[in-house]
């Protein structure tokens, strides 16, 4: 396996957590019984469009050739620190509440 298909295996392994983390963050928040509430409802969107992103910059790496994966490279590892720390400030707020 080259450095580029293990990177990309990792990033993909990491998409599908966080994708199966949402899921579990809007469970523990309907149970938490704030519903309704339109900031975390906003939030959950915001975490959903961004991972979208994520997954699209993924997609633009895996077609890309050698060149320009260097740079699409970068641009998806900031992303992806972009968005855990959201994810994970987003968490901690949610969990709060439980």
């Amino acid at each position: 396996m080259t450095e580029k298909e293990r990177y990309q295996t990792n990033v993909e392994a990491q998409l599908n957590e966080w994708q199966a983390g949402i899921g579990k963050l809007k469970d523990k928040f309907d149970k938490a019984g704030v519903k309704g509430n339109l900031d975390y409802e906003q939030q959950f969107k915001r975490l959903a469009r961004g991972l979208e992103e994520v997954q699209q910059k993924f997609q633009q790496l895996q077609e890309a050739n050698e060149e320009q994966g260097a740079k699409f490279k970068e641009e998806l590892d900031r992303m992806l620190v972009s968005w855990r720390s959201s994810f994970e400030q987003i968490q901690a707020e949610i969990l709060k509440t439980d």
